[in-house]
């Protein structure tokens, strides 16, 4: 029964969360499909090579220092975040080089995605090896599921933004935000296990929580707000240079402006237009054969709308 109960509650809490995730995504809402590789390569792939990655690194602080709890509580607080979040950054990287992967608003999916599958591998694995009694499993699916799950989930997507801003910028910068990235997600995690290493108070916790939550938030209403910006200003362009008229540009931003009231994707006319003005924009920051691909898309999204 109890193994029963750790598995629906790693997997229900972890999933629902998954689906906000996905849609909160709502000007070019990726394939779910999609959304939920990455959500299980966090839960299977990145798993595994994390625990591969921490054992290969911890072996040898082990055999010099021993077992011990300083070298354990290293293990928590530096190893398993830097190993972690490259093992979750992974399939970023893979997603990253196709289109699929074409602005901030992507990367705080796929890598919330993926930081929750891991987070649900991660919950329930913790469930059955801590959760002996009826008490001590429901302090730790509440403790798990609002905290550590969600901390997965943030510092990987803040992973993703990373590399979706290095992937529009001039070659010598995409190192560098991808660097950044990587060590803002393993910040973020080391210092919650720092916090839980040290015991710290339950309001520190929910402090912390408060504050990576707000940031998190913030920033999808940054990115969603300049999707819609993106979104006018390219179709505005079309307009100028007569590819699509006033009247139908005046449609779509109405159907953006009123989301909360009506089905933005009933039209397949509103979705390709969202596209195009997407795929002109990512040309823009785009060089040689990516750009060659965009501008193509961009061609091809102009004969679909021709006449509106």
């Amino acid at each position: 029964m109890l193994i029963l109960i750790s598995l629906l509650s790693a997997i229900i809490p972890m999933f629902i969360y998954l689906l906000i995730l996905w849609w909160l995504d709502k000007y070019e809402r990726e394939s779910f499909g999609l959304v939920l590789a990455h959500f299980m390569w966090g839960a299977l792939g990145a798993v595994f090579f994390a625990i591969l990655g921490t054992m290969i690194l911890s072996v040898p602080l082990y055999l010099i220092k021993g077992q011990t709890s300083g070298v354990m509580e290293f293990q928590t607080v530096l190893i398993a975040p830097l190993i972690e979040e490259f093992t979750k950054g992974i399939f970023l990287f893979v997603t990253a080089l196709t289109r699929s992967y074409d602005n901030i608003t992507d990367g705080l999916v796929y890598g919330g995605a993926i930081g929750l599958g891991f987070g649900m591998t991660e919950n329930f694995m913790y469930f059955i090896s801590y959760g002996h009694t009826m008490e001590q499993l429901f302090t730790l699916i509440a403790l798990r599921t609002v905290f550590t799950g969600l901390v997965h989930c943030i510092a990987t997507a803040t992973f993703g933004v990373f590399i979706a801003i290095a992937k529009f910028s001039y070659k010598k910068r995409k190192l560098m935000f991808v660097f950044l990235g990587y060590v803002f997600a393993v910040s973020i995690h080391a210092f919650w296990n720092i916090s839980v290493t040290l015991r710290a108070s339950i309001f520190f916790s929910a402090l912390f929580m408060i504050f990576a939550i707000t940031i998190f938030a913030l920033i999808f209403i940054f990115s969603l707000s300049n999707e819609r910006r993106i979104i006018l200003t390219e179709l505005n362009e079309e307009v100028e240079q007569n590819y699509l008229s006033e009247t139908f540009v005046n449609y779509v931003n109405n159907k953006i402006r009123k989301k909360a009231k009506t089905k933005l994707f009933e039209s397949q006319f509103v979705k390709d237009a969202i596209i195009l003005a997407f795929r002109k924009h990512q040309a823009r920051y785009s060089e040689s054969t990516d750009k060659m691909k965009y501008l193509g898309d961009v061609a091809l999204y102009r004969e679909k709308l021709k006449g509106m």
